[in-house]
């Protein structure tokens, strides 16, 4: 199962994912980078999107 990472400075986002194989034991991914200071509208909505669906998949982790 991956690990998943947030980084942020309060107006750019991050996110990172952690994949372990047996080729490559730790491998990170990044994601596309949000900011709030470029004029993109939508970058907020994608962040929260992406947390909440970070939010469900550790809910449905803890409860196994």
């Amino acid at each position: 199962m991956p690990a998943y990472g947030f980084i942020t400075t309060g107006y750019e986002f991050l996110f990172l994912k952690l994949e372990r194989t047996e080729n490559d034991p730790e491998k990170f991914v990044y994601g596309q980078s949000y900011s709030l200071i470029i004029d993109r509208e939508d970058d907020l909505y994608r962040v929260v999107r992406i947390l909440k669906k970070l939010r469900d998949l550790a809910i449905a982790h803890s409860a196994k």
